[in-house]
């Protein structure tokens, strides 16, 4: 009686201690999950603050220094063109046509003759002639300003879309970048918990298979099935 007594609390102290082992395991299981778990977030954190705090925005003041750049380098050329076009206008000679030269030459040679009344009219009509080649000279002038203008704008304008286009595509290039590193990120997660789960398992069934406690069942068990096929 006594030694079956003590055989049972030398049973009831080695499943003890083995659920103190599985306990402990657990415990320090869940303790390294939390770990990893807490240690994952403050790298996403890290990794969130160096993008939105730090990267973007040093890009987008770049771009934005680099447009402003652009802008001020047109309103130059603006200017300078504009300056162009008005010493152009200001040292341009009419050229009046043969016939009004003709016409003048006529005008003065009347005047000499004496025909005043004649060369006078002459005159006028050589004034509004030329009056009119001045206006057509002006419209012209304005024309060529205008063509010159337009496809002085129409280079700004390409230039500019060709900028955008290349930052956007540098945006592309740093989301793509971004969700690399993240990924990365999460991959080594997964697979370090992936493999805390496998050695948690593993030291699980190391416990099962080497519980005092369990061969004793067994033994007993045995032992019980041997007297009743006795």
């Amino acid at each position: 009686m006594e030694a079956q007594t003590a055989r049972k609390r030398l049973k009831e102290l080695r499943r003890m201690e083995e659920q103190r082992k599985r306990d402990n395991l657990i415990q320090r299981h869940q303790a390294e999950m939390r770990a990893l778990d807490n240690a994952h977030k403050a790298e996403i954190k890290e990794l969130m603050n160096k993008w939105n705090n730090v990267i973007i925005p040093n890009f987008e003041n770049e771009a934005a220094l680099i447009e402003i750049e652009l802008k001020k380098k047109h309103q130059n050329e603006q200017d300078y063109f504009r300056e162009a076009i008005e010493k152009e206008y200001e040292n341009s000679i009419v050229h009046y046509s043969g016939e009004i030269l003709n016409l003048k030459k006529k005008s003065e040679v009347l005047g000499m003759q004496g025909y005043y009344k004649e060369a006078k009219k002459l005159k006028k009509k050589v004034k509004g002639m030329e009056e009119s080649e001045r206006g057509k000279h002006v419209l012209q002038e304005k024309e060529k300003y205008m063509n010159r203008s337009s496809l002085l704008v129409q280079k700004h304008l390409k230039e500019l879309a060709n900028l955008k286009k290349k930052h956007a595509s540098q945006r592309e290039e740093l989301d793509q970048q971004r969700k690399k590193e993240f990924e990365i990120i999460e991959k080594r997660f997964v697979n370090v918990w992936s493999e805390m789960e496998a050695k948690f398992r593993k030291e699980s069934l190391k416990l099962d298979r080497d519980s005092t406690v369990k061969k004793m069942q067994i033994r007993e068990t045995a032992k019980k099935t041997m007297k009743v096929v006795i």
